[in-house]
């Protein structure tokens, strides 16, 4: 099962993936969770960078939308072999 929690920030997302986790593991499931954008990697230090505006001539507001889409495509497709992966195992994924 494969679970994503979408919305704009500050809107509970990560609270409802720690409620979701919580409530799946204590019937026994096994859970694997993933944030994205991953500020850990490459491209997710990028986004961040990005999204907090650090450059003021090139930021989120500043790029086209279609590339900023492009990069937080990027950022989860870095996950899709491991989500797979965590799926086959029968392990419920829960992503926000």
């Amino acid at each position: 099962m494969f679970i994503v929690i979408e919305g704009i920030d500050g809107t509970g997302k990560a609270t409802q993936l720690s409620l979701l986790k919580e409530r799946f593991t204590a019937l026994g499931s096994r859970v694997d969770t993933y944030d994205f954008p991953a500020y850990d990697s490459f491209i997710g230090k990028e986004l961040g960078k990005l999204l907090a505006g650090h450059d003021k001539d090139i930021n989120a507001q500043s790029l086209p939308g279609k590339l900023m889409a492009m990069l937080f495509s990027l950022d989860r497709m870095q996950f899709v072999e491991r989500i797979k992966t965590s799926i086959a195992s029968g392990h419920i994924v829960i992503s926000n």
